[in-house]
């Protein structure tokens, strides 16, 4: 801070948890995970952490990842309420978004009778991102998209039925994306991003089966290091990026490309 008279005061660095006040917030934890929901009664705010908890625990075991930084998750009492919430243009499907920097979960969640199927859909997914970033956080690459939601799926307690009719047709008609072009975003195009997160878990699913939940465990600590995309599959699987992309589509017993090649991100 500089004063007017040219004075200047520095002081430590000091963290503002600020939360949405047109409403009154009930806080549910266990040390480790914070919930902060004002609708429903304290056992849905319960019932949020324990989901929550449980993915960490389980995350860490099957990574061999030691996670130190708390989460929270700031729950509105449903779909209307938490867009209201998001930023300018966000598309109108979200249902909860993770902000990995600050360890932070958003959704919109409806207490009563299916209240607890939409958290082991969407908490454990949306907390997987957080604890993903703390796997793989570096200043230099951050893990690459379809590990990040391959993994996250992978991860929810209720799955996504509609993800393996749409690989299963993406397979069909010879219109795969190539691992190399889901590092980055997903396609704008709603059909092909839910293609890419179908595949996403795809991927993913293949190196748990082929290679164990140690491949995956690598790839956190390959990126941790701050390699690059290309470098990290082959420090952390022993083959490039391209060859991943062969490997797998050899498991789902891919016939090969029809016709042209969909429109992928760059």
């Amino acid at each position: 801070i500089t004063l007017e008279d040219g004075r200047q005061l520095e002081t430590e660095p000091r963290q503002v948890f600020y939360i949405d006040n047109r409403y009154d917030w009930q806080e549910a934890s266990n040390g480790m995970v914070s919930v902060y929901h004002y609708a429903g009664d304290s056992s849905f705010g319960e019932l949020a952490v324990d989901v929550m908890s449980r993915t960490m625990e389980r995350f860490g075991e099957d990574f061999n990842v030691q996670l130190e930084e708390p989460i929270r998750a700031v729950l509105y009492g449903n779909t209307r309420e938490f867009q209201d919430a998001l930023p300018y243009r966000s598309p109108e499907w979200i249902g909860g978004f993770a902000e990995p920097e600050m360890n932070l979960v958003v959704a919109g969640v409806r207490p009563g009778d299916g209240a607890a199927t939409e958290m082991q859909r969407m908490l454990t997914h949306e907390a997987v991102h957080l604890l993903v970033h703390q796997a793989t956080m570096n200043p230099f690459n951050a893990a690459p998209r379809w590990l990040d939601e391959g993994v996250a799926n992978n991860y929810q307690e209720v799955d996504e039925p509609r993800f393996d009719e749409i690989l299963d047709q993406a397979i069909d008609q010879g219109r795969l994306i190539p691992v190399r072009a889901l590092r980055s975003s997903f396609p704008s195009d709603p059909d092909l991003a839910l293609q890419s997160y179908a595949q996403s878990e795809s991927i993913v699913r293949f190196l748990i089966e082929e290679h164990g939940h140690e491949s995956i465990a690598r790839l956190f600590e390959a990126y941790r290091s701050g390699v690059s995309h290309a470098e990290a599959t082959e420090v952390a699987l022993g083959m490039t990026l391209d060859e991943l992309d062969a490997a797998w589509k050899a498991w789902l017993g891919y016939p090969g490309n029809q016709g042209a090649a969909p429109a992928t991100p760059g």
